[in-house]
């Protein structure tokens, strides 16, 4: 199969195989690195045929911030949310990419929008700071706002701070 496997499929696999689903793959519970380095394969197949979730588990497969970032932005722009969401932070930090917090605040406003309560605590802060972006408050607020709404404690604590700041 892993010869001949479409894009989801390699995705599905090389998913399993990094789970430990295999046992033969497995040495004391720890995938070996002749798994990781099949699921790599796998991954890097069924990104190359445009599986936006393959190109995100190549990305997290690797220690590479620079090739992760290219990775991080084939996912996204294919419509993983979570290669959206990873690539915002590499903007942010500059890990891997020229720093544009900007950039990153337009890629975290939808994943905020559809409950991403990290997302939304990290657009907060971009707010909050007028990193990227002109500072803004009431959207500090309301980023803060959306994050603790669905859980993210972080979120929380930030909307605390923001509506007691001057």
């Amino acid at each position: 199969m892993a010869r001949r496997c479409r894009a989801a499929d390699c995705t599905a696999l090389g998913k399993r195989i990094v789970n430990g689903d295999f046992l033969k793959l497995r040495v004391d519970g720890v995938v070996t690195l002749e798994a990781t380095a099949l699921a790599q394969r796998l991954f890097k197949r069924g990104c190359d045929a445009n599986d936006a979730e393959a190109c995100w588990e190549l990305a997290a497969s690797l220690n590479d911030a620079r090739q992760e970032a290219v990775l991080l932005e084939k996912s996204c722009k294919g419509g993983f949310a979570p290669g959206c969401a990873q690539l915002a932070m590499q903007l942010i930090s500059g890990d891997g990419v020229k720093r544009n917090p900007g950039r990153a605040a337009r890629l975290l406003q939808p994943l905020c929008e559809k409950g991403d309560g990290e997302c939304c605590n990290s657009l907060g802060v971009l707010f909050a700071t007028g990193d990227g972006v002109p500072r803004n408050k009431p959207r500090a607020i309301d980023a803060f706002s959306r994050a603790c709404d669905v859980g993210d404690a972080m979120g929380c604590e930030n909307v605390k701070r923001a509506r007691a700041a001057p």
